[in-house]
Parts: C-alpha cells; sequence; structure tokens
C-alpha cells in the first residue's frame, strides 16, 4: 500500500506543470475543482491549495498534493518525514496535523521530531501558533501528587517522563511552551523548544496540553503550516472570509469566490 502511495505522490509532484489541465476561466475552476473526502464519512475535505493526486493537477497547488489509503486514510508524501496520515485540515489558519507512518519515526516519535528540521520548500512546522512544547531534562524524577496526578505547580501542562528518551540518570519530560522554567526544580533544563503539538481547530472543545502533548509522544503527530508563493496569503483571507479560494491558470494567482463575483488580491 505504502509504496502504491508514494509513486502516485512522486509522479504528481514531477508532473506538475506538464500536461496540466487548464480551466477556461475562473468559473470553471470550481467546475473542474470540486472538494472531495477520501470517503462518504472522511471528516477531512480536500480541496484547493489541497488536491487528491488522481485529481487535475491544475486543482492544487505543488507541493500540497494528497491520496488515500485503502482503508479511506487521506495520506500525505512529505520530504522529511515520509508517508504520514493526515488527522486533521485548517484552511482558515493553513495548517494541518499529520502522523508520521515509517518505521524510523515510529521507534521514539518526539526524539526525531525534536532533532530534525522538518522545514521544506511548502512545509513549515508551527513553532509559532501558541501550542508548542519544550523538551526538558530532570537529574531527578518529578513525583506527581497523589491524589491529582499531576506535578505540583504545573496542573496537566507537563507530561513524562518519557520512557524511550530517560534513563536512570536523566528524566525527559514535554512541557507546555507558555510556562516559565522557574516552576520547576533547578536542576531542570530546556534540551529542545518550540516543539509543534497538534492545533486543535474546533474552539468548542478546547484540547488540554497533557492530550496533546501525549498526542505528540506517542504518535509523533505534529502540524504543518503550508506556504505557496501566490497562494497562501490569499486563501487565507478567502478562507477566513467565508469564501472558497482558487486558483487561476492564466493569472497565475488564487482568488476568492464570492456568490459568482470572482476576486483577487495581491
Amino acid at each position: 500500500m505504502f509504496e502504491a502511495l508514494v509513486a502516485a505522490l512522486l509522479f504528481s509532484v514531477l508532473n506538475y506543470g506538464i500536461n496540466r489541465a487548464t480551466a477556461s476561466g475562473d468559473g470553471d475552476f470550481f467546475h473542474n475543482c470540486t472538494p472531495s473526502r477520501c470517503s462518504e464519512e472522511g471528516t477531512i475535505e480536500i480541496r484547493f491549495p489541497f488536491r487528491l493526486a488522481t485529481s487535475p493537477q491544475s486543482c492544487g497547488a505543488p507541493g500540497l498534493e494528497l491520496a488515500c489509503s485503502r482503508e479511506a486514510d487521506t495520506m500525505l508524501l512529505h520530504p522529511i518525514l515520509g508517508l504520514c496520515k493526515v488527522t486533521a485540515i485548517d484552511y482558515i489558519f493553513g495548517g494541518l496535523n499529520v502522523i508520521p507512518l515509517e518505521e524510523s519515526w515510529t521507534r521514539c516519535p518526539l526524539q526525531k521530531i525534536s532533532t530534525t528540521n522538518l522545514s521544506t520548500s511548502v512545509y513549515i512546522p508551527d513553532s509559532y501558533g501558541g501550542e508548542t512544547a519544550n523538551l526538558v531534562r530532570c537529574s531527578r524524577e518529578l513525583i506527581p501528587t497523589e491524589k491529582a496526578g499531576t506535578i505540583p505547580g504545573m496542573g496537566d501542562n507537563i507530561v513524562g517522563p518519557i520512557s524511550c528518551l530517560s534513563n536512570t540518570s536523566q528524566f525527559i519530560y514535554l512541557m507546555d511552551g507558555s510556562e516559565p522554567m522557574y516552576i520547576l526544580p533547578l536542576d531542570c533544563t530546556v534540551v529542545s523548544n518550540g516543539i509543534s503539538t497538534p492545533w486543535d481547530y474546533d474552539i468548542k472543545t478546547a484540547v488540554l496540553f497533557a492530550e496533546r502533548a501525549r498526542r505528540v509522544i506517542a504518535f509523533g503527530e505534529t502540524t504543518l503550516t503550508w506556504s505557496v508563493p501566490n497562494i497562501t496569503d490569499i486563501c487565507l483571507d478567502c478562507e477566513r472570509n467565508g469564501h472558497p479560494c482558487g486558483f487561476s491558470s492564466q493569472r497565475r494567482q488564487a482568488f476568492c469566490k464570492r456568490q459568482g463575483i470572482v476576486s483577487s488580491n495581491s
């Protein structure tokens, strides 16, 4: 399954701009490039600037191709993470949550994520969105209170020790990046900061840091933002104003669909 998905995504990327379907006008874009999902029950809607690898190449931005697995999961082939399962896409904030599936990333996901530069020409780890964490090393284990099961003074804002990173002489924790270090014992130091934890896109059900931390520790789930010239800023503005975003092959620029009236920004 992985090999077939990788081949399809690589073929799509290498052939972008070659044998490309071209819409005859802005209105045709939304006719030819309708939103899709990997299953009827799928929660992830795939629309511009993303597209399925089986859709016309003009329906998506270069590097933002997705595929469907046999299990109807939405998949991304990331240049560094390899094959990933996409767990969420947010078109308003320009981010997507992914879980790396390659074996080298599943042994100790947080170790790889904290020591690898995940930035590419299109994808950037979210280290400024307010949901980041610090990897903290302590020479002694932090003992939680028996009743609450949390570290005194930290509540749910620190998780660990992380078994695959800790040993008898050092205990590694993941701490909410918004928390100050002075609330921890003096023997604790930051060994890595700005680690992206999965965004919570549903403002109605805010996810506690502890839950987001467990997802990145156990599965390596992280948030990436995308950046494509002449597309990202315009599309984010479209989505935030409640309008679908499309792309004009003639003008080589993204545009907003506004109830039959098309407008573009620069």
